[in-house]
């Protein structure tokens, strides 16, 4: 579940910085997603499937990416290489939050 926020977040971020800057979606408050999302899960066709549904192809990324940039966000640069024994490959300077 976890993941699929994070993928959620992620692919709307991206979409609103780059495919969908300067329109109507872009300016959509993170309440306002928040509400798409759930009428689309009481629907029965939220999750992963609702995102690839309502954002751009283009705005989404791997799955598998999501959950890296994840980890290198919350433990940052120096805790990443600590516990996963390899440098963060999407945010090298990263601090811990």
């Amino acid at each position: 579940m976890i993941g699929d926020m994070c993928y959620l977040l992620a692919t709307l971020g991206t979409a609103r910085l780059r495919e969908w800057k300067d329109t109507s979606f872009a300016e959509r408050s993170s309440e306002e997603w928040a509400v798409l999302s759930r009428v689309a899960n009481m629907e029965g066709h939220g999750g992963i499937e609702w995102v690839r549904e309502v954002t751009p192809a283009t705005a989404q990324l791997p799955y598998d990416i999501i959950g890296d940039i994840y980890h290198e966000y919350y433990w940052g640069a120096s805790e990443y290489r600590r516990w996963f024994g390899h440098s963060p490959r999407y945010l090298p300077t990263a601090r811990a939050l």
